[in-house]
């Protein structure tokens, strides 16, 4: 699928403005230049970027606008195992002309990637925080945390859970093996989920993004 056809489905998907897209073609320019040097991607995605990697984290949006919608306080979003920024890059960047009272905190313990991330920041001149620690290492709470592919469930909570007030929610993008996850979790943590199915123009595996709410570790 060409480039053109890729953004045009992003687009429909998501309705973003030219501003919105001329931003994510420079980080897209971006990830291609530096990818070179540093493993952001993986190579065989590269021709995939916007339906691999960006609307697989632009989906995201959605459920924090309606988390918005329900409450208009100003709200702290932390990216756990950013990486190369996403999906905490490309959902700043649609925030930008959507406006939602969001401060975006992107974390990864890797030094390299926090590195192109100030580049990107910089660049884009993107309103981030940008942190280069392992999670369990922040002593700060959220009221969103985000993360994908870091880690499966029962391990990225251990990581997490210093940054869990009773209030927070998580939006976690998963695989088809997503169900296996989250009885695991049930061994060990209490908590509401809502399962949202992907768009199949996005993904036709059967992954969804998962939101989990009231969540509270057993005794």
């Amino acid at each position: 699928m060409s480039n053109s056809i890729q953004e045009k489905i992003f687009v429909e998907l998501f309705d973003v403005s030219r501003e919105t897209i001329n931003k994510l073609n420079k980080f897209s320019q971006l990830l291609i230049d530096y990818n070179q040097k540093i493993n952001l991607i993986g190579k065989n995605t590269i021709s995939e970027i916007w339906t691999r990697h960006f609307a697989d984290s632009a989906k995201i949006y959605s459920i924090l606008w309606d988390l918005n919608n329900k409450c208009k306080k100003k709200k702290s979003v932390c990216d756990i195992g950013t990486g190369a920024g996403l999906p905490g890059v490309v959902l700043a960047i649609m925030n930008e002309k959507k406006k939602l009272e969001l401060n975006f905190s992107l974390v990864d313990s890797n030094k390299k990637k926090i590195k192109f991330l100030e580049i990107v920041k910089k660049e884009l001149d993107l309103n981030l925080c940008l942190i280069n620690k392992r999670a369990e290492n922040i002593q700060k709470k959220y009221d969103i945390i985000i993360s994908r592919a870091v880690a499966p469930l029962d391990k990225f909570f251990n990581y997490s859970k210093e940054l869990i007030k009773k209030d927070t929610v998580f939006i976690l993008p998963k695989g088809k093996t997503w169900a296996k996850e989250v009885n695991e979790l049930k061994k060990k943590w209490n908590y509401d989920v809502n399962v949202v199915t992907n768009n199949k123009l996005i993904d036709n595996s059967g992954g969804v993004s998962l939101v989990i709410k009231q969540v509270v570790i057993k005794k």
